[in-house]
């Protein structure tokens, strides 16, 4: 082989390789909506309560509206019941969510995500919980129809 065969192929191979990673799958597309669900439900103390409100607007229009919520032994029904239960959560509950280990199956219309969420208090201590989320394709994107706490996880705090 030439110089610039070897060349032509090796660029191949990496512009082949670029599109497979960067391709936005299904897959992919749901663990990007979540994270920035989490991103909009994180309760900092440097946002206002207007980015707060406007974070809850963003995962309202991602929430199917008969969604359910079941977390610690209690369940919302519908969009607007899990948005005022989100509601009191960001003011009860201040801190980032941050989700870990997101795995997503797709089949169809339909995926299902298990999710590590953890709470992160301002003060350091954390909260982690593992969730199932159901989703279905919507028009515009994937919609929330189910999410349900498997467990809480304990760990250690790193506070002060």
């Amino acid at each position: 082989m030439t110089a610039r065969r070897t060349t032509a192929i090796a660029a191949a191979a990496a512009l082949a390789f670029a599109c497979w990673w960067w391709w936005p799958t299904d897959a992919r597309r749901i663990r990007a909506q979540l994270h920035e669900m989490a991103g909009a439900l994180s309760a900092e103390g440097d946002r206002s309560d207007l980015a707060r409100l406007a974070g809850l607007a963003a995962v309202g229009g991602q929430l199917a509206p008969d969604v359910v919520v079941e977390v610690r032994e209690r369940e919302a029904r519908g969009r607007d019941a899990v948005l005022s239960a989100a509601r009191a959560f960001l003011v009860s509950a201040p801190g980032r969510i941050v989700l870990d280990e997101v795995e997503v199956q797709v089949s169809g219309d339909t995926a299902v995500a298990d999710v590590v969420a953890t709470l992160v208090h301002q003060d350091g201590r954390e909260a982690g919980t593992e969730l199932t989320i159901d989703l279905a394709r919507g028009d515009r994107s994937w919609m929330v129809r189910r999410v349900k706490e498997l467990a809480p996880l304990q760990r250690p705090d790193r506070g002060p």
